[in-house]
């Protein structure tokens, strides 16, 4: 596997693999074009080889290299993926958040066009998601993005009133 081209099953296996995962990206961004459009058809059908979770780790993380407009919708889909688990990891810095959620990372480096289409589906995105979409639409900072922020804080101060007028009358009953 030396300076050569990977066939598509060493790929696979290097990028599916948490400790070979870095050099595997490395690789696919080397070989260029021909391993980006590989990986875009893995968005559909992936090789039944090897781990797919792990597999779209290692391909978020290429995609971000890449920046590869093509993989927003996967990318939006696996938007929670995580290499493991981390606790309290929405209290630590940005870079934290942006470094453990891998489709997340991808989607800001794609930036206004991953933004657009992330608030496109925002509201068809189950609920466990929506702080990762709006995540990247914060860090992507595009102008457009302005007024569905504004929509997500109203959402949000609405919320949070409905519940607190909903706990002031149950009062401390238990």
């Amino acid at each position: 596997m030396g300076g050569q081209d990977l066939t598509d099953s060493e790929l696979a296996k290097l990028l599916a693999n948490y400790d070979t995962r870095a050099a595997g990206v490395e690789r696919a961004v080397a070989q260029g074009p021909r391993a980006e459009q590989l990986l875009i058809s893995w968005t559909l059908r992936a090789p039944s080889d090897v781990d797919f979770y792990q597999l779209r780790l290692g391909m978020a993380d290429a995609f971000a290299r890449w920046k590869t407009r093509e993989a927003i919708p996967f990318l939006i889909e696996n938007i929670d993926m995580q290499p493991g688990s981390r606790p309290n990891i929405w209290m630590k810095a940005d870079s934290a958040v942006q470094a453990h959620f891998r489709a997340v990372n991808a989607l800001i480096r794609i930036g206004p066009a991953a933004a657009s289409e992330v608030m496109e589906r925002f509201w068809t995105l189950p609920s466990s998601v929506r702080l990762h979409a709006v995540f990247v639409v914060a860090h992507v900072a595009d102008p457009d993005s302005y007024y569905f922020l504004g929509e997500i804080i109203h959402q949000a101060n609405l919320e949070r009133y409905w519940a607190a007028e909903a706990r002031r009358k149950m009062g401390r009953k238990q």
